[in-house]
């Protein structure tokens, strides 16, 4: 595979190679502001990589071939590319946030072999359908404990609600934005989202959003810290399952900040024969030393290989 920097007027041989919101932003730029490179075996594009500038840095957007890789060796001349024009035009250091299967080992190999320093885990994403949730050990033990209770959210009482908003308010600074349930109410589907609650008290809630046709995303669903919540989180998910199912809407995708350390192990530990993946959202970055940066051109949170 022959591997160079590509020109702006020849992205568009290679523009597929990258993720569908990628492209026209890719297209657009001037080359002062992204970094494109390609592979072709005679002439035909194969591999394709881009990495933007941020203040002091540069980040890869993606690098992808069309090929199986299970080594990242054939990736690896493309992040080279990448890297060896970022220094030349004093980008700094450089950073990159993939995304890949926890059984892909590809993309370690790919950023380790290139000198990266990581993974630093950030996240991850389980992906499953409701068949396969219900058929889990953890339904048999979904029965309503004393002095617990599930309602729909659209019952809430004045009270209730009050109870949910404290809780909300009490919530540590550190997993606020993850489990605040006041941020999701205005996109969920409410018909089948619900709150938990102890002694009339909301302890727990489940707000699900529509992601397309087959699926929802369990945006937000949890128990307070301190609740007894790995397993109170239980007896809210088996309703929120049968009501799902009675939708006719069979997946469902959910994610972890790696800051809920004991949601992540449980989905590890105890949910993982019933999941059809796990995803890995990671950080890499270069050792080389900053010299600078022409400005940031495109944010990418959850860039992908």
């Amino acid at each position: 595979m022959r591997v160079r920097v590509l020109k702006s007027d020849e992205r568009i041989k290679y523009i597929r190679l990258t993720y569908p919101s990628y492209r026209e932003p890719v297209l657009r730029f001037a080359e002062t502001e992204v970094i494109t490179v390609g592979g072709d075996l005679d002439g035909i594009p194969v591999g394709f990589g881009f990495a933007v500038p941020h203040p002091g840095a540069y980040e890869v957007g993606s690098v992808h071939v069309s090929f199986d890789d299970p080594l990242g060796a054939l990736r690896t001349p493309l992040l080279r590319a990448l890297m060896d024009e970022a220094d030349g035009r004093g980008w700094g250091k450089g950073v990159f946030h993939p995304t890949f299967d926890a059984e892909d080992r590809s993309v370690i190999a790919l950023c380790q072999t290139c000198g990266w320093v990581g993974p630093r885990i950030r996240q991850i994403s389980a992906r499953t359908t409701i068949d396969k949730m219900l058929s889990l050990w953890f339904v048999r033990l979904g029965a309503l404990r004393d002095g617990y209770e599930v309602i729909s959210w659209r019952d809430m009482t004045s009270a209730i609600r009050y109870s949910l908003e404290q809780a909300s308010s009490e919530l540590p600074g550190s997993v606020k934005d993850d489990l605040c349930p006041l941020k999701y109410e205005a996109r969920a589907d409410l018909d089948i989202s619900f709150v938990l609650l102890r002694e009339g008290r909301a302890i727990g809630w489940h707000l699900p959003e529509r992601l397309d046709e087959s699926t929802y995303r369990w945006t937000c669903s949890a128990v307070a810290p301190g609740h007894w919540s790995m397993a109170a989180v239980i007896q809210l998910w088996v309703p929120a399952l049968h009501a799902q199912q009675k939708t006719g809407v069979p997946g469902l995708i959910w994610g972890v900040p790696v800051v809920h350390a004991n949601m992540v192990r449980f989905v590890f530990r105890r949910l993982r024969a019933g999941l059809d993946s796990i995803t890995l959202g990671a950080s890499f970055q270069t050792t080389r030393p900053a010299e600078g940066s022409q400005g940031g051109a495109l944010a990418m949170e959850h860039a992908s290989v």
